[in-house]
């Protein structure tokens, strides 16, 4: 499973097409399948779950198959994502109740599409190892074999996508570009810097900015690495515009559209606002300067404990967060210098546990063979070397660190991260050391095959559930919730308010309209409140027709929704305050 050749083969390396050799084939295949079935019982073991950003992509797409181009057009919410799920709901209109079902099923080709990424990349990244003017690197030591190197690959990918960061929907698509434009980049360095591999790149990182803003500073950097990772740099000046050009023409008309809906130049208003609610010190305002932006701002019905209405003028079933960047048009951001600080150091104790401790037995496989290697100077400047990959893979990883560190946002990176220090593992030629690395290779699969299958084995008990029940199991408590308020008698098209941050699917499934809230800060004011203030909270829900308010048990809403006039719905933790008024 491993080669050690003592003098270099010409034909070895210049024909190391992983992908093209007869002994790696039955592997790919495997793992394609494997792939397929880890993507269906991931999305599968979650089909009644809908989060409350979904709940704001199912809505946009909505409004993309009807043409509504004011309400489709979102400075926060990335368009390819509700492109894909309006086609989904082009070819399929499921009932409510299987909503979310189809939404799962419409993320399991996504994830085709990232393993169709990585395959064009670590194709690539083969080909870069093994190129020919690096044949000397492998003279007299020990490297993985195809067969091997294969394997660690396609586990790679499929541990970083089912176990660490689980990624599904827009974050998987991030993934796919990330890797895409990784490979891009392996080809211009691997010497194919022609105008097409350029001009690729180019419509790759514009795709890659419609599928996330976040990619497009990444994609600023890629290009930047694109140029100088070229061994032809300076001739590749004309090449570098013209893939700056690809990406521009693929992303501006979007760009344009939002600046328009805007009144103002904006590439996507999600950066400025989670960094003002994150990191900032943010300053806003319920009631509006002047007439001119009431529009802009949610409307106080009630000021203790505060009532906020957002009826209109924005579409969705909750609208303060189907398009967050409308209500905080005017938001102004001032920094908060410790709390930027604070807010980094917590995101790189939070780096450290993905790295140190939570992928500690990838680590320490790799430093052994690290440390192993022939020559530790060449190894160094074997990882400095793929700094092509190493730049896109930390660009994110650093702009996340300064707001918010998740595992899914950073699937593609590790896996970036991983390869590059796997291309740098030559030991010293020998038996022993052959033995080593078959050794070391086992060890490095099953540290990352055994959390695959811990992150499964529950869906896959499950779906044999399923099977042997012939019907569906798994409950839904968003449809409990929406049926329960039916029951209490509310009716499609009625208005209802929410106590607190909630999750609203439970209101789209019930065909209700979440148009205010009183915020967390009061909920806990309006919970312990008498009964005249208790009557002010219900004559100002009354004036602006609302019919019930609707609140979740958690940590700002205590036992006092056991009591009182609350209701529970059905057996979930919601519970319902009609407002009789």
């Amino acid at each position: 499973m491993a080669d050690s050749p003592t003098t270099p083969d010409p034909k070895r390396h210049s024909a190391c097409n992983a992908t093209s050799q007869p002994q790696s084939k039955p592997w790919i295949v495997f793992f394609w399948l494997a792939a397929m079935a880890l993507a269906g019982l991931q999305e599968w073991s979650s089909r009644h779950t809908v989060s409350q950003d979904a709940v704001s992509y199912i809505e946009v797409a909505e409004a993309y198959t009807r043409g509504d181009w004011s309400n489709a057009l979102n400075a926060y919410w990335s368009p390819m994502y509700c492109w894909i799920l309006a086609v989904s709901r082009l070819l399929w209109l499921p009932s409510p109740y299987w909503e979310a079902t189809a939404l799962h099923i419409t993320n399991i080709p996504i994830h085709l599409f990232a393993l169709a990424c990585f395959h064009f990349f670590w194709t690539r990244l083969t080909q870069f190892r093994h190129r020919p003017d690096a044949a000397h690197l492998d003279q007299d030591c020990t490297t993985p074999s195809l067969r091997l190197w294969t394997i660690l690959g396609y586990t790679l990918f499929l541990w970083s996508s089912f176990a660490f960061s689980r990624a599904t929907g827009a974050d998987t698509l991030v993934t796919g570009f990330v890797l895409l434009s990784a490979g891009l980049l392996l080809q211009i360095r691997s010497g194919r810097d022609g105008w097409w591999s350029y001009v690729l790149l180019g419509i790759v990182l514009g795709l890659g900015y419609l599928a996330k803003a976040i990619l497009l500073p990444v994609g600023l950097v890629c290009l930047a690495v694109a140029l100088f990772c070229s061994p032809n740099a300076r001739k590749r000046i004309p090449h570098l515009l013209a893939a700056g050009m690809a990406m521009a023409l693929v992303a501006a008309p979007f760009v344009a559209a939002l600046s328009a809906k805007m009144g103002r130049f904006t590439t996507g208003e999600t950066g400025r606002l989670n960094y003002a609610w994150l990191a900032g010190k943010p300053t806003t305002q319920t009631q509006p300067a002047t007439t001119q932006e009431a529009p802009y701002f949610p409307r106080r019905v009630l000021d203790l404990p505060t009532v906020e209405e957002f009826a209109t003028p924005v579409a969705g079933t909750y609208p303060m967060w189907y398009d967050p960047a409308h209500w905080n048009r005017h938001l102004r951001i001032h920094l908060d210098r410790w709390r930027q600080w604070t807010l980094l150091l917590q995101n790189l104790g939070i780096c450290y546990e993905i790295l140190f401790v939570q992928q500690a037995g990838i680590l320490a496989a790799l430093l052994v063979l690290l440390l192993l290697t022939a020559n530790r100077g060449r190894c160094l400047r074997d990882i400095a070397s793929a700094y092509v990959i190493l730049i896109p893979a930390l660009t994110p990883i650093g702009l996340y660190t300064l707001l918010s560190v998740e595992p899914r946002f950073l699937g593609g990176s590790m896996i970036l991260i991983w390869s590059a220090l796997l291309c740098a593992v030559r030991l010293p030629a020998g038996t022993p050391y052959l033995r080593l690395l078959r050794a070391a290779g086992l060890v490095l699969i099953l540290v990352m095959a055994v959390p695959i299958a811990e992150a499964e084995i529950h869906p896959a008990q499950r779906l044999l559930k399923d099977i042997h029940a012939r019907r569906d199991t798994a409950p839904h408590p968003q449809w409990y919730v929406a049926r329960a308020l039916h029951e209490q008698g509310l009716k499609p098209g009625d208005r209802v308010a929410i106590l607190g941050s909630i999750n609203p699917y439970w209101a789209r499934l019930a065909g209700v309209r979440v148009i205010a809230r009183i915020p967390d800060a009061h909920a806990q004011l309006f919970l312990a409140a008498n009964d005249k203030t208790r009557a002010q909270v219900q004559d100002a829900l009354a004036g602006i027709q609302v019919r019930a308010l609707v609140a979740r048990s958690g940590p700002l809403v205590d036992q006092a929704l056991e009591t009182g006039p609350w209701r529970r719905l059905a057996h979930t933790d919601h519970y319902v305050f009609l407002n009789p008024r």
